[in-house]
């Protein structure tokens, strides 16, 4: 087994060297050079499952295969095994996605003539409920007081409730980027730069823990979290959907503690600022999304909105 660095001299001597040799490097020892260059650009998490993705692609279509094998037909044999494996069409789609980022980066390296890319498309996706917490539920979450380890992540989940920051952001908040009341940070997913007002509550958290939020692992955490919502009877019930391969969409109505993750603190967040009439452009200019569209899946029309809107339709009837 070659090391690392004598990997990256071998393929980047090849890499303008003649084309023939270039197309005869494995595939495999080109995956860990691609992981290697994006370190850099991508976040770890992103790096992690980039390279689960692809080392699923590797083992699919074989471990010695070489730049010269690959063709539309692998490309659609693998796309054939991941429908097989009977995956959720969304997480389908995040390995494609992983292969085709990889595919593009051959082109632009030259060990590709032709777009392979274009060849291997995505699986339908099923449209989503948006599950947020409702004003009530936030306030059932203000009014806690659980066990400590249970209690120090209600308080970061609210944390993101009123700052609208993904749980990587939250764990890098220290006391000198609070500047003017405001949080100046760095997306940790985007780099854009953000400057977050501070409303009392979210104060109020950052002093209990002396300006850094008692974040622990995300899979441990989310644990924690759900343990926490059950207790709290937090079980309205939600709609979960999936989809595999062309069947039709699956719906499942769950309590809502069961699917309670970080991340709904910030679409809770989104949804609140949108409801409670905070224009699209400055919610945009709290979360860095730089398109409504990007956006727009965080919001959620929830069903008292629905009802209450509706109910201008009474044309006088009981």
């Amino acid at each position: 087994q070659p090391t690392k660095s004598e990997i990256q001299k071998v393929c980047r001597t090849l890499i303008n060297g003649n084309a023939d040799c270039k197309k005869r490097i494995l595939l495999k020892d080109l995956i860990f050079l691609f992981l290697d260059e994006n370190k850099e650009e991508l976040n770890p998490n992103t790096i992690r499952y980039k390279k689960i993705h692809l080392n699923h692609f590797i083992s699919t279509i074989g471990v010695n295969k070489i730049v010269l094998d690959l063709n539309e037909d692998l490309l659609l044999q693998y796309r054939r095994t991941l429908i097989s494996q009977r995956r959720e069409n969304t997480t389908s789609n995040c390995y494609i996605k992983s292969v085709k980022s990889f595919l593009n980066w051959l082109n632009k390296k030259k060990f590709l003539d032709q777009k392979l890319s274009t060849c291997i498309t995505k699986l339908k996706e099923v449209k989503k409920d948006i599950i947020t917490l409702t004003d009530d539920e936030i306030q059932i979450l203000q009014n806690s007081s659980l066990e400590p380890y249970l209690q120090k992540q209600i308080d970061v989940f609210l944390f993101g409730c009123y700052t609208a920051l993904s749980i990587s952001d939250m764990k890098r908040i220290r006391k000198n980027m609070i500047i003017d009341n405001s949080i100046k940070i760095r997306r940790n997913k985007t780099e854009k730069i953000l400057s977050i007002p501070i409303i009392y509550e979210a104060s109020e958290i950052l002093e209990k823990y002396n300006y850094v939020l008692p974040c622990i692992s995300d899979n441990k955490g989310n644990e924690n979290l759900k343990e926490a919502f059950r207790i709290l009877n937090l079980n309205r019930k939600v709609r979960i959907s999936r989809k595999y391969n062309k069947d039709n969409a699956q719906d499942q109505f769950v309590p809502l503690y069961s699917v309670i993750s970080w991340h709904k603190s910030r679409k809770t967040a989104i949804t609140s600022a949108i409801k409670k009439g905070i224009p699209h452009p400055i919610v945009m200019q709290l979360t860095g999304h730089t398109k409504f569209e990007t956006m727009k899946k965080y919001i959620e029309v929830v069903d008292q909105d629905l009802k209450k809107e509706m109910s201008k339709l009474n044309y006088g009837g009981n």
